[in-house]
């Protein structure tokens, strides 16, 4: 119930993408940019949850190493 609750919060504050992890309680979501995801993370803090943010990277950011 917890989590069916998070899902909507995330979806009514703009989550571009938002699931459940496959394997414990996890939720992702997915942001256009980092400022989206830092606003979200900040709308979420007064809650009881714990928030990352982390960036997907592709093929060029692992030719830049």
């Amino acid at each position: 119930p917890v989590l069916s609750e998070f899902l909507c919060v995330l979806r009514e504050i703009g989550g571009h993408k938002v699931m459940m992890s496959g394997s414990g309680p996890t939720l992702l979501v997915f942001q256009e940019d980092e400022a989206s995801a830092r606003k979200t993370a900040s709308l979420l803090e007064n809650r009881d949850c714990s928030v990352y943010i982390a960036r997907t990277i592709g093929p060029e950011d692992l030719r830049q190493r």
